[in-house]
């Protein structure tokens, strides 16, 4: 689970609120690109996007910025070092 979808959304300019857990935590940065929340039953979810709603901190130049440190190249050149070795 890389996370790839949180990625595409920054992309668009557009903020992710996904549970805390598995590929979201390596490519949404809390409270800058999305919103992170622990609870995952439907009331944790609900307090999420009712707590996002109530913020004024995302900034889509920011998600988009996010998402552009992920670019092709960039990943190539992250990851191809660790695929090498194997």
């Amino acid at each position: 689970d890389f996370g790839i979808t949180p990625l595409e959304v920054a992309a668009a300019g557009r903020p992710t609120i996904a549970l805390k857990k598995g590929g979201a935590c390596g490519t949404v940065i809390h409270k800058s690109t999305g919103f992170l929340y622990e609870d995952s039953t439907i009331d944790g979810l609900i307090a999420a996007i009712q707590e996002f709603e109530q913020s004024n901190w995302f900034r889509p130049s920011e998600a988009i910025r996010q998402a552009g440190a992920f670019s092709p190249d960039i990943f190539k050149k992250r990851k191809l070092p660790v695929l090498n070795s194997y």
